[in-house]
């Protein structure tokens, strides 16, 4: 006789299983439908798009600030030679 651990295949019958193995065989079915349910489901990939491409603007725009605020200084400094030569 095997232990039930030690069970050949031929010796696994449904019908002779006990209460508490079908209570435990159900369970594992219930959680891998749960696990093939997670793994098919998209809308978390939405999220992590977006939140990627926000990141890439944010980076994008930091490190453009640099040469947009030369620019404005340059305008402005242009702007204020130009009219300081117009007053005097």
């Amino acid at each position: 006789m095997y232990s039930p651990l030690q069970r050949k295949r031929s010796d696994v019958n449904p019908q002779r299983r006990t209460p508490k193995e079908n209570e435990m065989n159900n369970l594992l079915l219930k959680l891998n439908m749960k696990f093939q349910d997670l793994l098919s489901r998209e809308e978390g990939q939405d999220l992590v798009e977006y939140a990627l491409i926000c990141a890439l603007l944010a980076f994008g725009i930091v490190s453009g600030m640099g040469a947009v605020a030369k620019g404005i200084d340059t305008a402005f400094s242009n702007v204020s030679s130009t009219l300081g030569s117009y007053t005097t």
